[in-house]
């Protein structure tokens, strides 16, 4: 069976929660995926290298080797995101790097969107995920696949200029709203 990131995320917290029990997690995951006993799931050996790879570099997928060092973690001012285990564990992979409501710097408010996926790809993909209404998870889930998939080069390219002139435009106006760019006729 190919564990998705769901599946590893929900092994690493049922591990973390049930006491590091691996006998524990296999049981929840069978009852949570429907796994049946004629499959085998995530031995001891692979739970516990997700969980040493999550608290290594922050994700379930990432290479043990990647080099955070050079990486800026950046979420939105959302109070949700911003729970003490979580910014604690934040602070520890990604020191002085760190952008978020109450991070080392500061998101503010009512900042203008500037990241690709806030400007561009999470609007581009509901418009298109949507488009035929998804019935169950797993249906979701493989439309967005199958949509960012298919999203043609040149749109990239054209995103990627267009987050260059953001920034630009950002500085040039000390950081305020930018509508001849969103709202450009």
């Amino acid at each position: 069976m190919i564990w998705t990131g769901e599946h590893r995320g929900f092994a690493v917290r049922s591990f973390l929660e049930n006491g590091r029990s691996v006998i524990a997690t296999q049981r929840v995951m069978r009852l949570r995926f429907h796994i049946p006993r004629h499959v085998s799931v995530p031995d001891g050996k692979t739970i516990k290298r997700w969980v040493s790879s999550l608290e290594e570099t922050g994700s379930t997928e990432l290479s043990e080797q990647t080099n955070l060092g050079e990486i800026w973690f950046q979420q939105d001012g959302a109070t949700a995101h911003t729970a003490r285990i979580s910014m604690a564990k934040l602070r520890q992979m990604f020191p002085t790097r760190l952008v978020s409501l109450r991070g080392d710097l500061g998101w503010p408010a009512r900042s203008p969107d500037l990241s690709i996926c806030d400007f561009f790809l999470w609007g581009y993909l509901k418009e298109k995920v949507f488009k035929h209404r998804p019935h169950t998870l797993q249906e979701l889930k493989r439309r967005i696949i199958e949509e960012v998939n298919a999203i043609p080069i040149q749109m990239c390219q054209n995103a990627a200029r267009s987050f260059q002139n953001r920034l630009h435009q950002c500085i040039a106006t000390g950081g305020r709203h930018l509508a001849d760019i969103v709202f450009k006729r």
